[in-house]
C-alpha cells in the first residue's frame, strides 16, 4: 500500500497537534496556519478513511476515530495514539480530500520541506525532521491529480511586480504556487501566480477579489511582452481574460499592450472584443489617429474616382452608401487602405492611386464590416461575400437559384 509523505524540517509538537491557535512557523512568511490547519487535514483525511501518522525522532502518533454522544447525538472523536484530542472528524466538514492535500503540503513548502510517495510502513527515524504519512485512495488521487490546485513546475511566460504567468490553462487562481481562488465556469488561458501580499482564510482561498484581479490585469497592462499580451487579449469569451475590465485600470498600458489591441481592432473589427479594451484604445489611441473629417483636400480625378466607385457599390451591389459618413485620410497606417470606425469609413488617399476598383472594393468591405458587424477573414464575412456573388449570378443569368 503506497503513501504521502509530507516531511518538514524540525521537530513538531506535540501541542500543535492537539491546541488550537498555535501557529509556530519559522519561516517569515508563511503561507499556512500548521496548528489549525494540520487539524482541519486530520480530521479530513480520518473522514474520507484515510490513515494517518506523524513520526518524529523520538514520537510516533496515530490517529483514529471513536464514536462517542455529545447531547444524544454521536460524533466521531479523533484519537492520537488512542486518546481523544479536542476535535471530531467534522472539522473542516465542506473541505474535499484534495483541501487537506493542499493543507499539508502547504505546511512543507513553509517548512523547507519535501512531499513524496513510499510504501506504507513505520518510518525510520530522522533527526530533526517531522513526517506526516497519509495512505488511502483518496489522497492518492489526489496526488495524481495535485497538478489541479498546486502550480507545478511549468515554463515561466511573463513575469511582473504582483503577478507571474506561467503555460496551462486552468480553473483557478495561484498564490505562491497554491490554488487559492476557484473559477468554476471561467477557465484562464495561462496560469496566474500572484507574489504580493494576498489575505487569505483559513481553508485557504483568497478572501478579497482585488487582491487577485488587479495584479492580474497589471501584468497584462504593462507587459511589454507581445507574445504573452497577444494570448491573454486574444482569449475567448467565456475565459477570465475576456472578463477584465481593462478600461478601469489603475496602471498606464505599455506601448505593447496598445499595439496589440490595435491589430486585434483591426482584425476583428470590434467584433467578440472585450469592449473595454476598445474604449480603452479609443481613449489612449484612436481618437487622435483618425479625423472626423477628410484630412486632404481630392483633385479632380479623385473625386471622380469616389463618385463613380460610390454609385456602383450602392446601385449595382446594392450596398446604401448614403448610411455611414465617408472619410479620406492621408494614412491608415498599419491599418493598411481601409477602415470601418466609430460609424466611419475611412479611406486611405493611397487608395486612389491604385485605381476606381480599388476605391470601390474598400467601400464595400468597410461597409460590410459596418453593416453587418462582422470581423476580417471570418466565416460570417465570408457568407456574406458569396452570398452576393450568387446573387449577382442570378441577376446575370436571370434563373434564381
Amino acid at each position: 500500500m503506497r503513501s504521502v509523505i509530507f516531511e518538514n524540517k524540525g521537530e513538531i509538537d506535540v501541542q500543535a497537534i492537539t491546541t488550537f491557535g498555535v501557529n509556530v512557523k519559522e519561516t517569515d512568511n508563511p503561507i499556512g496556519y500548521f496548528g489549525t490547519g494540520l487539524k482541519y487535514a486530520i480530521a479530513v483525511l480520518l473522514r474520507k478513511k484515510c490513515k494517518v501518522r506523524i513520526s518524529s525522532v523520538t514520537d510516533v502518533y496515530e490517529f483514529a476515530t471513536e464514536i462517542g454522544p455529545v447531547r444524544g447525538v454521536d460524533f466521531n472523536f479523533v484519537t492520537m495514539n488512542g486518546k481523544r484530542c479536542g476535535f471530531t472528524t467534522d472539522l473542516g466538514k465542506n473541505w474535499k480530500t484534495w483541501m487537506a492535500y493542499r493543507e499539508l503540503h502547504c505546511n512543507t513548502i513553509d517548512e523547507d520541506g519535501e512531499t513524496k510517495v513510499k510504501r506504507w510502513g513505520k518510518l525510520k527515524p530522522k533527526a530533526g525532521r517531522t513526517r506526516i504519512q497519509v495512505s488511502g485512495q483518496k489522497v492518492m488521487n489526489a496526488h495524481v491529480k495535485r497538478e489541479q490546485f498546486l502550480l507545478g513546475d511549468r515554463n515561466l511566460i511573463e513575469s511582473g511586480r504582483r503577478c507571474d504567468a506561467y503555460e496551462g490553462s486552468t480553473y483557478g487562481i495561484f498564490y505562491r504556487g497554491i490554488r487559492i481562488k476557484e473559477l468554476r465556469s471561467h477557465p484562464t488561458v495561462m496560469r496566474y501566480d500572484i507574489t504580493s501580499s494576498v489575505t487569505l482564510t483559513e481553508d485557504r482561498t483568497a478572501r478579497y477579489e482585488h487582491e487577485l484581479y488587479f495584479p492580474i490585469m497589471e501584468l497584462i497592462l504593462r507587459s511589454d511582452n507581445k507574445e504573452f499580451v497577444e494570448k491573454a487579449l486574444s482569449a475567448e469569451k467565456g475565459t477570465y481574460e475576456w472578463d477584465l475590465d481593462f478600461h478601469n485600470a489603475t496602471s498606464d498600458p505599455s506601448e505593447t499592450f496598445l499595439a496589440v489591441v490595435g491589430e486585434l481592432r483591426e482584425k476583428t473589427k470590434d467584433v467578440g472584443l472585450n469592449m473595454s479594451l476598445v474604449v480603452l484604445h479609443k481613449d489612449k489611441v484612436t481618437d487622435s489617429m483618425l479625423p472626423t473629417e477628410s484630412d486632404v483636400k481630392l483633385n479632380d480625378i479623385q473625386l471622380a474616382q469616389l463618385t463613380k466607385a460610390k454609385t456602383f457599390v450602392h446601385s449595382v451591389i446594392g450596398c446604401n452608401m448614403y448610411k455611414f459618413p465617408i472619410v479620406v485620410v492621408k494614412s491608415l497606417g498599419k491599418y493598411g487602405l481601409g477602415r470601418a470606425e466609430n460609424g466611419t469609413i475611412y479611406i486611405a488617399v493611397e487608395c486612389f492611386e491604385q485605381g476606381t476598383k480599388r476605391v470601390a472594393a474598400a467601400l464595400y468591405e468597410e461597409f460590410i464590416h459596418l453593416e453587418h458587424e462582422v470581423a476580417d477573414e471570418t466565416l460570417e464575412q465570408k457568407w456574406i461575400y458569396l452570398q452576393k456573388i450568387l446573387s449577382l449570378g442570378e441577376q446575370l443569368s436571370g434563373d434564381p437559384l
